[in-house]
């Protein structure tokens, strides 16, 4: 059975030609030839396809039909010029297939929700996040912005298995924790409020995945943990699909109660990391008001809780706090990406406006056979429609392909890592693009072509090249191509300039051959500091022993990361309270890293606890405290005053202890041994770091090492062991990653626009091939041939680079948090980004003006 249409469109087929031959039977029956006869009716009738068109528009539907009519000769033409499909399909695919990847970093980090029900509603304190448990208790009581609150505290534990002990993350939790967050156990309950007092049961939650490894598919009453020598009774497992946030980028896998307790034994204050859920009609804004207040009362009430550091309590989304240390640079790369797509639609549209201008025969004819300009410019948005798509899902495939090379490049410390993958928002995300990128690209050659001037193109009787119109809209369009190019290439240019100059950055020390490895001992073993002391010594030396170690040392922080370990000390004599980063260290520790002693000596076994007490500085502590004197002998006290004085034994030079590219403080090294005397114990002790600098590949002795350990103390476990050269490449990774990036974008951004003034120039000489001949003809030279075509080029180069130059200078100030040792607006890097666009402009138009020089002029003219 024929469809509806089939048969309407044969119906009016009937018609029309009824029609006409009634007309001609009445004209011959008047004594008309029938030649005569057929052409007169013909005439009176008027243009039959244009009668169809608006017949059938009348039938309703025949946009669609139109449409499909418009997509089927866009798929011949597509078959008819593979050549060129081909290039502008690859040329979208880039464009859209890497924007494609980096939105689905973009979303995956920044805008997908924790995996929290209403998870916007949860906030925290802002920084560092930790508050005292007297501050948590105050916002607690009678609070009414909040639906909800709770608190935790990240520990690591020593877990105990049959043939070895392990070191997992974990965290101390009120019972309030996973009711706050919106989960629930998949099997077993949530914490109860009376085991989060002293004295309960040891109970525990674990996470699926350590549930699983540990017992299968084992029934839950009765399954203990063996944590820090205690059992825990495991009273509940998380859901599979549950992720703890990544608040300080730990990943815990078993909770237990945590007992709140204002004040420690030694009368310093607990703290603690708040989780709280607003209420439905509550803001950020009035959450933080309520908590100004109650904190000011807290205050008035109680100083001696709140040191001359403590500032006001801010308050950020849960999200917010993940992910702000990544949102600027995940922005710089998708502003960058999209210029690669700009380009690359710039450069689409110049292939389109070229094929155009040739094709202005062919859409003459139409529009005089009845096409409208509107229909002559809708068959050429559905040409480039039909591209984009093509492009659109060749870019979808190299998304998925590239995804993962840029995480590999991603720093590994970047939050939501698990989060990233190309779901349906991202290839959602592709087909928008596609489809905007369709448009853009293809509306100004569609709307050249409709503003075509049919009787002068007709009378010319040329096939169509499009004419000065047609050539200003390609230079126009070559310039905005290169000006792009420039502007990516710019950004590209700065960002590499500083990641070469944070490479060039001395660390201070020796990093080759060293092995690093975290260390925790728990809070039930060791419980007095000579105890601790002695376990140290124990260990140090059996490590130290170990064939293929030269050394091994104890540190509270590794270099590059003491950031947080900053401290008051007032120098004797000056009175002056100055800020310094301090490290807790084993006599080894300058040995194990090969930092040079500038005078005075290093820390010995001597140097104890019931020794005088004693500091090593670095140089910039000596040189900013001590310009005019010698700093050995010289005396300094840690925090408060009635702290003991500490000689200064030796200065050391200085090495970098916020990563790379910080300044940070002058650094002081104090004995581990006489931590206590020195500065509040909390601070250091049971979390230290072991640096062993080893005779081969630090991998090697890791093993070695690991089995020395069990010998000191069978329970002891080592977790993080990773070389010290792999620290420090982690230090400058998201300098890497933007360089890398950036370059990588920059790089196909150049290769797009050298392809596009290639085109045009390629253009421009097939349409001067008379000119030129005649050039020839005259006695023009190769050389003279060369220079014209290669100075059209150029200049179009120039205006591009001018123009992108100038608008680079305003947009790549956006950049300056980011770079290092180099200015936003470096002019070497600005000159050498002009010089290379320049160059590969000239590289592009030399095949052109090669080819135009080798005209012949009786081949051209015999042409014409």
């Amino acid at each position: 059975m024929k469809f509806w249409r089939q048969r309407k469109d044969e119906d009016l087929d009937v018609e029309i030609r009824s029609h006409l031959d009634q007309a001609i039977r009445e004209r011959i029956e008047r004594g008309e030839a029938p030649d005569e006869a057929r052409a007169k009716a013909l005439r009176e009738f008027g243009n039959v396809g244009l009668v169809k068109e608006t017949t059938r528009e009348m039938w309703g539907w025949a946009w669609l039909e139109q449409f499909g009519q418009d997509l089927r000769f866009g798929l011949r033409m597509v078959r008819k010029n593979p050549g060129f499909s081909l290039v502008a399909i690859l040329t979208l695919g880039l464009g859209i297939g890497a924007n494609t990847a980096i939105f689905g970093i973009f979303s995956g980090v920044l805008l997908r929700p924790l995996p929290f029900p209403n998870a916007h509603e949860l906030i925290v304190a802002r920084g560092s996040s930790w508050i005292p448990v007297v501050q948590f208790q105050a916002w607690q009581a009678g609070q009414q912005s909040l639906a909800q609150m709770a608190a935790y505290y990240p520990r690591e534990y020593h877990l105990t298995l049959a043939a070895e002990t392990e070191l997992i993350e974990g965290a101390e939790i009120t019972s309030e924790f996973f009711p706050t967050l919106g989960v629930a156990p998949q099997r077993g309950r949530n914490l109860l409020a009376e085991e989060t007092q002293p004295g309960r049961e040891r109970v525990a939650l674990v996470s699926a995945g350590l549930w699983r490894r540990l017992f299968g598919s084992a029934q839950l009453e009765r399954q203990t943990l063996r944590l820090n020598g205690e059992d825990y009774q495991i009273v509940g497992v998380l859901p599979e699909s549950f992720q703890p946030f990544e608040l300080n980028l730990r990943q815990p896998q078993v909770w237990v109660p945590h007992v709140l307790t204002p004040i420690r034994a030694d009368g310093e204050l607990n703290y603690v990391i708040p989780v709280a859920r607003l209420k439905n009609s509550v803001s950020l804004a009035q959450a933080q008001a309520e908590l100004d207040v109650k904190l000011a009362q807290l205050k008035q009430q109680r100083p001696e809780w709140f040191s001359e550091a403590s500032g006001r309590v801010g308050l950020n989304t849960l999200q917010e706090q993940i992910v702000a240390g990544v949102r600027p640079a995940l922005r710089l790369l998708l502003a960058a990406v999209g210029f690669v797509l700009l380009i690359a639609c710039v450069n689409v549209s110049n292939l389109l406006l070229a094929r155009a201008a040739r094709r202005e025969k062919e859409m003459a004819i139409r529009a005089a056979l009845g096409a409208g300009r509107w229909r002559v410019a809708r068959q050429m948005l559905t040409e480039s429609l039909l591209l984009s798509s093509m492009g659109g899902a060749a870019g979808a495939l190299l998304a998925i392909w590239s995804l993962d090379l840029f995480l590999w490049l991603l720093p590994a410390n970047t939050p939501r890592l698990g989060q990233i993958r190309l779901d349906a928002t991202a290839l959602g995300f592709s087909l928008l693009l596609s489809l905007a990128a369709g448009l853009l690209f293809g509306l100004l050659p569609a709307l050249a072509t409709a503003r075509t001037d049919l009787n002068e193109l007709l009378k010319a009787g040329k096939s169509g090249g499009g004419g000065v119109r047609f050539k200003r809209m390609l230079d126009a369009l070559v310039v905005a191509e290169i000006a792009l190019a420039c502007v990516l290439l710019a950004g590209a240019g700065l960002a590499a300039n500083s990641f070469f100059r944070v490479r060039q950055v001395e660390p201070g020390f020796d990093a080759e051959r060293v092995l690093t490895m975290r260390l925790q001992v728990p809070e039930n073993r060791y419980t007095t500091m000579s105890e601790l002391n002695g376990f140290y010594e124990r260990a140090l030396e059996r490590l130290t022993a170990t064939p293929g170690v030269e050394a091994v040392a104890l540190a509270n922080n590794l270099p590059l990361k003491r950031a947080n370990s900053v401290r008051n000390v007032t120098i004797e004599g000056s009175g002056q309270r100055r800020r310094v980063d301090f490290s807790v260290v084993s006599p080894a520790y300058f040995r194990a890293l090969q930092l040079p002693l500038r005078r005075g000596r290093v820390f010995t076994e001597a140097d104890t606890a019931s020794s005088a007490g004693v500091v090593v500085i670095d140089e910039t502590m000596a040189r900013q405290n001590f310009p005019q004197a010698d700093a050995v002998g010289q005396r300094l006290r840690i925090g408060e005053e009635g702290n003991p004085w500490l000689e200064i034994v030796g200065v050391v030079a200085d090495s970098k202890s916020n990563g790379l590219e910080g300044t940070g403080f002058p650094g002081i090294y104090i004995p581990y041994q006489q931590r206590q005397a020195t500065l509040v114990e909390s601070l250091v002790g049971r979390r230290m770091w072991l640096l062993a600098r080893t005779t081969s590949a630090p991998a090697q002795s890791i093993a070695a090492l690991r089995q020395a350990m069990r010998e000191v103390e069978p329970d002891q476990a080592f977790a993080d062991a990773q070389p010290l050269t792999q620290v420090l490449a982690e230090s400058i990774a998201p300098q890497r990653f933007r360089a890398a990036l950036l370059s990588l974008f920059a790089l196909v951004a150049v290769s797009l626009a050298s392809l596009g003034i290639y085109g045009v120039m390629n253009y421009a000489v097939a349409e001067r091939t008379r000119e030129i001949g005649i050039r020839v003809a005259l006695g023009a030279e190769t050389r003279d041939v060369m220079r014209l075509v290669l100075g059209q080029g150029l200049a179009l180069a120039l205006a591009g680079v001018a123009l992108g130059v100038a608008a680079a200078l305003a947009l790549t100030r956006l950049m300056k948090t980011f770079l290092f040792g180099v200015s936003a607006t470096d002019p070497l890097t600005f000159v050498g980004v002009a010089a290379l666009l320049t160059l590969v402009a000239l590289l592009a138009c030399w095949i052109p003006a090669r080819r135009a020089a080798k005209v012949d002029p009786m081949v051209s003219l015999r042409c014409e």
